[in-house]
């Protein structure tokens, strides 16, 4: 642990500790419970590295709360953890973001764990984006129309309420939440994450084919050439 900063850019990493019958449980089967659990275990460590290649601030925010002590092997270098509190997903972001803005203007960057491949460029240009005033919000869409990462300079609780969250609409109300507050918003290039059969069809292939993705996402690419057969010819 290292002491709170709340002046300099930060990264928020929202994430579920990797349990077996509790992660990536719409790729079961055809995966097995505790392989998925391991496939959740890399996208996190995979994650972890992109942002600690930043350099910038850390932050982890977690649940369950009695699995805190599970994480310290994954990190390499100082990060602060914290508990998610929320009903809903738009609630725990709101949480996260308050917790590390505190009532400072700093820019944040809130990112989940499902993007493995998601180069940490992504979370830089969100920071210059906010740091040259050029929005008030950022978000890189998923193709699933939610979105993988967020980042603004304040808080705004009212941009993640009255969400309908995990639909194929959830990024486009968040966005008419944006002009009705009046917010500038800028869009970055879409990525996938990977939550489906198919998502993960395409994640082997990409891997298999690409060394850039493979040294995007080293723990990834160790799991699907070990378990690539497990799902390789599947479908959704």
């Amino acid at each position: 642990m290292f002491s709170k900063d709340y002046t300099t850019p930060a990264v928020i990493l929202m994430t579920k500790i990797p349990q077996a019958g509790e992660s990536k449980t719409r790729l079961c089967p055809p995966l097995t419970a505790s392989g998925a659990a391991e496939l959740a275990e890399c996208f996190l460590r995979d994650t972890i590295l992109h942002v600690e290649q930043t350099g910038i601030e850390m932050w982890l925010a977690v649940t369950p709360y009695s699995s805190f002590d599970e994480l310290e092997f994954m990190v390499h270098k100082p990060a602060h953890i914290f508990m998610q509190e929320g009903c809903n997903l738009g609630s725990r972001m709101n949480h996260a973001l308050r917790t590390v803005m505190k009532n400072d203007k700093r820019s944040v960057v809130l990112i989940g764990s499902d993007l493995p491949t998601m180069p940490a460029l992504y979370v830089t240009t969100a920071i210059e984006v906010l740091e040259e005033d050029e929005a008030d919000v950022v978000f890189t869409p998923t193709r699933d129309g939610g979105f993988g990462l967020v980042a603004m300079r304040k808080p705004i609780p009212a941009l993640m309420e009255c969400v309908e969250w995990s639909t194929a609409t959830t990024l486009l109300q968040v966005l008419a939440r944006a002009r009705v507050l009046e917010l500038r918003y800028l869009l970055l290039t879409e990525w996938y994450d990977i939550d489906t059969v198919a998502d993960l069809a395409e994640l082997s292939s990409e891997l298999t084919t690409n060394a850039s993705t493979r040294a995007q996402a080293p723990n990834t690419w160790k799991w699907v050439e070990q378990y690539a057969n497990c799902y390789r010819h599947s479908n959704p």
